[in-house]
């Protein structure tokens, strides 16, 4: 809030970094999500308030009605360049909030808003020979964490209305991690490769870890 990172440039929203850069959905996303969960343990009207305005800046600036999906970011002069790529990571970020919204506002529209995104990234961002989801929609290339956080909203959205097929997609997503992605030799996750498992890059990156741990974990409650 006192952070300097939010204010008017394209309408609002907050920024990448103090650098102001670019706004992204990421961003944005997660404070949304910081905010309810302030609110839910303080009863602060204040972070509820602060949820609404960026809540609101996401919908009306990064939400692309063509697809169904949350956009890249805005930077540049001026009212800004809308950057249209879709992520998975930004996509899955903004299921998770409107998830909690509902548990928290009680305005349980947002499930049916989260689903909509679950599918539109089903359709959209899923690929259906390899079954995995991109990192976005113009990138053939997978990563551990940014195209496994998927896994965590649709294992998210399970817990919301007990469709399983969401627990489908999050279960193909991280088996084609173990299979395409991980070192048989140390058990660690490689950075990257081409949908196809070729063009490994052989860096272990910590974010990997932890988000292969995490996903993994809350899927075995399940299946």
């Amino acid at each position: 809030i006192y952070s300097d990172q939010w204010d008017s440039t394209y309408g609002g929203g907050f920024w990448w970094s103090t650098a102001k850069e670019s706004k992204p959905t990421q961003t944005n996303g997660l404070a949304l999500q910081l905010f309810l969960r302030l609110y839910q343990l303080t009863g602060e009207p204040l972070y509820r308030d602060c949820a609404y305005s960026v809540r609101d800046w996401l919908m009306k600036e990064m939400f692309d009605t063509t697809t169904g999906l949350y956009i890249w970011k805005i930077d540049g002069s001026g009212v800004g360049i809308k950057h249209t790529e879709k992520f998975t990571y930004d996509n899955a970020i903004m299921i998770e909030a409107f998830l909690l919204y509902a548990q928290i506002i009680g305005d349980y529209s947002y499930i049916t808003k989260a689903q909509a995104l679950g599918t539109k990234m089903n359709t959209i961002l899923w690929n259906n020979v390899y079954r995995v989801y991109l990192f976005n929609n113009t990138s053939k290339r997978i990563n551990p964490a940014w195209c496994g956080w998927a896994s965590q909203a649709m294992i998210l959205l399970y817990l919301a209305d007990g469709n399983t097929a969401w627990l489908d997609y999050a279960q193909q997503n991280i088996d084609y991690m173990n299979l395409k992605l991980r070192n048989s030799t140390n058990n660690g996750y490689y950075a990257f490769c081409d949908i196809d498992g070729s063009g490994v890059d052989t860096r272990h990156e910590g974010v990997d870890q932890a988000w292969m741990q995490r996903v993994q974990v809350l899927l075995s409650n399940y299946r």
